[in-house]
């Protein structure tokens, strides 16, 4: 959640996950996780924990099917769509899995970009969904290029340009609250990392 609290966990996954299985699921395949760690068990729950990681791996199984059954149906919602593929970033980067965690990140930034193109009735919840949505894609995309394998230089490059193109041009002189601080400085990092990364492309 960053390092300050977080309405987007306290408030919107709890409350979708009242309505939306494939949200339930998801973050019931984190509690999972989380809880092997949290009693100290800092080895990959395939070693230590079998049948905790298989009711973990089985419950996200669950969330995808749902969210698949959503997208079939035609009536996806996209704020429920990125909050699932959030969900699914932050498990396969629990158990290691970050290419998988990278193709779910970066499913979830071509929809703040779609979100950036609704017009009519729909614009301004859009506009208060990309606001919302992008700042915790940034910080799971700024994280993700941390443990990615430095050879993947496609992927690597790829996912910067995906970063660069969410975020918000604007210069910021002041900030209403710290996250919305954090969240610029998390911009700036993507900026930057992507500008040496260009940079070192064309040496």
């Amino acid at each position: 959640s960053g390092y300050f609290s977080s309405p987007f966990w306290s408030h919107r996954v709890i409350q979708a996950s009242v309505s939306e299985p494939s949200i339930r699921h998801g973050i019931i395949a984190i509690a999972a996780l989380h809880r092997h760690f949290s009693l100290g068990q800092f080895t990959h729950p395939t070693l230590s924990n079998p049948s905790s990681y298989l009711f973990a791996r089985r419950q996200n199984t669950i969330a995808i099917g749902h969210l698949h059954q959503i997208m079939a149906a035609g009536t996806q919602q996209l704020d429920i769509t990125l909050i699932s593929c959030i969900l699914f970033t932050i498990f396969d980067s629990f158990i290691g899995n970050y290419k998988e965690a990278m193709i779910h990140l970066r499913s979830g930034l071509d929809i703040l970009n779609e979100m950036k193109n609704i017009d009519g009735s729909k614009r301004a919840i859009a506009a208060e969904w990309f606001n919302e949505f992008y700042p915790i894609l940034m910080r799971l995309g700024v994280q993700s290029m941390i443990f990615l394998d430095p050879r993947c230089d496609d992927d690597r490059t790829a996912l910067w340009l995906e970063l660069k193109s969410v975020v918000p041009v604007r210069n910021i002189e002041s900030f209403r609250s710290l996250e919305e601080a954090q969240h610029q400085l998390f911009a700036l990092g993507a900026e930057i990392i992507y500008e040496r990364n260009a940079t070192s492309e064309v040496s």
